[in-house]
């Protein structure tokens, strides 16, 4: 056996030690971080706050300075009139005075209130340079300019929507106190650079201008200004819109944007509405909190490394004697006690391996003690005696017995020598042994050639009898393999007979002062006897009694007809049944005997005759007996279990698979639940169980548990039987019985047809 460890002492001292690290200077990282992160978003904002605020003072005076100009081109025009030349050269010379300038434009508003274009001063090689002609310049943003000089008195918007141009338009009205002088449009088409220039330069912040709209004016992304020619808007931005709701003309702010987060500031224009916004990535700004966080982990790694080499170090010397140590347990788990260590130190550890050699030499007498011991006693009885768990005297168990007898075993030992004899045993024994321990057996002794074997003493489980049987099974298969080579080898060869009962037994130690054995005495031990010797009466190699067949039948046991044995000192009848096999995960039956065998045991006759030698005797079954008998259902933890007679609930008592406590019982006739322990077969010795007034469960869960066991009649008019509805349909399916083969239940007044019975209907009916 191989012991196993999750964590060895080395890992923990070094996962500590890692610990103790990582938290100091992870505490100092976090610390440190957390200031210079917060340190460095404020000296964000306040750049941010810095940005729009100058670019906003910019972008104003610019603003101002172009309307001045536009105004001193109008005072041109009115002191020198329209048609005047010089006022022609005058607002040329200002319109190439400035680089903002492209065009200068008058309106005349007229009696319907519209405007009229009266004049109109263009720049020559702001033509030739955005390739644009004087009408395109003048028409094409001019009606989008005349509705909205009817609206607002100063007013700035993107005429490059429609020159696909960076350029914007820049308009006012005459502020006219007299009504009766006229109303007079100015227009200027300016550059969209001239907006550009006054936002920062600075790579890091990204910077843009809106309208009250949410229209772009100007963005120092060089992708954005291109789609401001197409009318880009931010006016669906959650941030833009906070900022044009907001009553505040200037705040910090961070938001959110495509999975990034942003700080920015806003700054508003109030003379045109416009807004200045300046942000910056927070990601990028807290890139060199990054790079500090970093070089800090790269330097507790390399702490970490030297920790673990020199913790390394150190631990070896602790760990070495534990890990002899260590290896030395494994040796004495897997049962090698010639062991002894060598004290490498004074210390602790130096004291535990001189007390692990003494351990180790005890326990090598010890074993000298149990070995010799296991020879004549099962490992299961030895290990309790020896921990003396095992009571002196006896004790009453509810166990599972198994007798096994060679057939014909005394004319077979007359033809063969001692030693052939002997060494026959042997070969046999063994391996019939090595069967019923591996199915958690206890061989309680040898009668001369016959095993017996307990399941259930001195320890009892619920699979006692189903292991029971899976053993029997594994012995006969055992068998055909065995006689099958022996015969190919040309050597003698017999056959075995099995008898397995379920029954209250007396065990303990049983003997005199001077010898002691412990082993299982009682009527149930006789009665495993006596079907054993059964099987040569039936003609079958394994046989169970009734009250084994309750336990296994419902766990995929398949067994054959119900057989009554009239034996020796046995008033009553014993009821047995045939084992053919047993069902797998699948619900296919696996068996070791023929098609012929299994249809022999399932169709076998039952006839009267005695066999006085034998001490039994096989007849045939009553079937009025059986279906007078009064049968139970039970109900235990919520799970409803039967029907059983009382003998099949004494069994499933004592084998664990009903708590007498808390199981009620009901019959099919009855009309109310009664405890278990109220049936006078089953009362305690104290008196009896007071009744318990619940009503029986419904309908159609009494007549799913009383339809669980049918009779058929064979064609010959014999009674065959119980099945399990499960098993008809099997039967069925197979071609074995046909619906209109009679079967009957306890219940039923007669014999009716198998299609009667619900889930067998004809297909026509």
């Amino acid at each position: 056996m191989k012991l196993s460890y999750s964590v060895g002492i080395s890992t923990k001292l070094i996962f500590v030690v890692t610990a103790i690290i990582v938290a100091a200077i992870g505490a100092v990282i976090y610390i440190a971080t957390d200031l210079y992160q917060e340190e460095s978003i404020n000296r964000i904002q306040v750049n941010n706050k810095d940005a729009v605020f100058n670019s906003s003072q910019k972008i104003q005076n610019t603003l101002e300075d172009s309307i001045q100009q536009m105004k001193l081109m109008a005072k041109v025009l009115e002191d020198n009139g329209l048609e005047s030349e010089q006022t022609q050269n005058t607002i040329y010379r200002i319109l190439s005075g400035f680089d903002r300038f492209i065009s200068f434009h008058i309106y005349r508003k007229k009696s319907d209130a519209t405007y009229e274009l009266v004049f109109s001063s263009i720049l020559e090689t702001s033509l030739s340079e955005f390739g644009l002609s004087d009408r395109q310049v003048v028409a094409l943003p001019e009606m989008q300019i005349l509705n909205q000089a009817a609206k607002e008195k100063l007013f700035l918007v993107n005429s490059g929507v429609h020159l696909k141009r960076p350029i914007l338009t820049l308009a006012f009205r005459s502020e006219n106190q007299d009504q009766q002088k006229e109303e007079w449009l100015f227009r200027s088409e300016i550059r969209q650079s001239a907006l550009l220039s006054a936002l920062p330069e600075n790579q890091e912040i990204t910077s843009f201008i809106v309208n009250q709209e949410g229209e772009v004016l100007s963005h120092t992304d060089q992708q954005a200004r291109h789609k401001i020619m197409e009318g880009l808007s931010f006016s669906n931005k959650d941030f833009v819109q906070r900022m044009l709701a907001a009553k505040s003309d200037n705040q910090l702010v961070e938001f959110s944007e495509n999975a990034e987060t942003y700080l920015g500031a806003y700054r508003k224009i109030p003379m045109l509405d416009l807004y200045v916004v300046a942000q910056v990535p927070k990601s990028s700004a807290l890139a060199t909190i990054e790079q500090v966080q970093y070089r800090s982990l790269l330097v507790m790694l390399i702490v970490i490394s030297l920790a673990f080499i020199i913790n390394y170090l150190f631990s070896h010397s602790l760990t070495g004697p534990l890990k002899n140590l260590y290896q030395a347990t494994e040796k004495i788990v897997d049962g090698d006690y010639n062991i002894e260590l060598h004290r490498s130190s004074s210390d602790e550890v130096g004291a535990l391996t001189e007390a692990f050699n003494d351990m180790a030499s005890g326990l090598k007498e010890r074993e000298k003690i149990k070995t010799a011991f296991n020879k004549f006693h099962s490992k299961e009885v030895a290990q309790k005696l020896l921990a003396g768990e095992i009571k002196l005297g006896g004790e009453k168990k509810m166990v599972t017995m198994l007798f096994s007898d060679i057939r014909g075993f005394t004319a077979l030992s007359e033809t063969l020598s001692p030693d052939e004899v002997v060494l026959l045993l042997n070969e046999y024994l063994s391996a019939m042994v090595s069967i019923i321990y591996k199915w958690n057996g206890v061989v309680d002794k040898f009668i001369g050639d016959a095993i017996m074997a307990v399941w259930g003493a001195p320890e009892s489980k619920p699979e006692d009898a189903y292991n029971a049987t899976r053993a029997a099974l594994e012995m006969r298969a055992f068998m055909k393999k065995w006689k099958d080579t022996r015969t190919a080898e040309g050597k003698e060869t017999f056959d075995i007979g099995i008898g397995l009962h379920t029954g209250e037994v007396l065990a303990g130690n049983i003997g005199s002062e001077e010898r002691l054995e412990y082993t299982c005495i009682g009527d149930s031990v006789n009665q495993t006897s006596r079907i054993e010797a059964s099987t040569k009466v039936v003609g079958s190699d394994i046989l169970v009694s009734k009250a084994t067949a309750t336990l296994v039948k419902e766990k995929g046991i398949h067994l054959g007809p119900v057989l009554e044995i009239a034996a020796k000192g046995k008033s009553k009848p014993i009821q047995v049944q045939q084992v053919i096999g047993y069902r797998n995960q699948e619900g296919e039956l696996e068996t070791t005997l023929s098609a012929e065998e299994v249809a022999k045991m399932q169709e076998q006759v039952q006839t009267s005759f005695a066999v006085e030698e034998e001490k039994t005797s096989l007849i045939a079954p009553d079937p009025s007996a059986e279906q007078s008998e009064e049968r139970f259902v039970v109900r235990d933890a919520g799970k409803v279990q039967g029907p059983y007679s009382l003998e099949e609930m004494k069994v499933k008592v004592g084998g664990g698979e009903i708590n007498p406590k808390e199981a009620t019982v009901f019959s099919e006739s009855g009309q109310t639940a009664t405890a278990l322990l109220s049936l006078e077969e089953l009362e305690r010795r104290s008196g009896k169980a007071k009744p318990i007034n619940i009503p029986p469960p419904p309908e159609e869960v009494r007549e799913k548990a009383f339809q669980n066991e049918w009779y058929i009649a064979g064609p010959t008019g014999e009674v065959v039987g119980p099945y399990s509805y499960h098993e008809l349909d099997a039967y069925l399916k197979e071609g074995r019985i046909q619906r209109t083969t009679y079967v009957w239940r306890s219940g039923l007044e007669d014999w009716i047809y198998l299609y009667q019975v619900p889930g067998f209907e004809r297909r026509g009916a």
